[in-house]
């Protein structure tokens, strides 16, 4: 298996092979979403401790988040309003 260097070396060097390494994250992260969910059921990936349990599940959500900001980010929302001021100065008094 090649270094992280070598495939990011390579990812600068072909867009085409960058766009396919980023469609894998993302596939990554929805699958790992999938297995926090299941841990949250208590299912094949359940560790048995709910504690253990909490951890892996904020670590996912977590990382997700960061990693995958479009999907699993906080959204927030942007009150955007154009204010103008006009003041009345002659340009030599600059």
């Amino acid at each position: 298996m090649p270094s992280w260097q070598t495939v990011n070396n390579w990812r600068l060097k072909d867009a085409t092979f960058n766009e396919s390494v980023k469609l894998g994250m993302a596939i990554g992260q929805h699958v790992l979403v999938d297995v926090m969910q299941d841990i949250a059921r208590g299912g094949r990936f359940s560790t048995g401790s709910i504690e253990r349990d909490k951890l892996l599940i904020q670590t996912i959500a977590n990382v997700a988040s960061k990693r995958n900001r479009t999907d699993f980010g906080d959204k927030l929302q942007v009150d955007q309003r154009v204010i103008n001021y006009t003041v009345n100065a002659k340009e030599s008094d600059w």
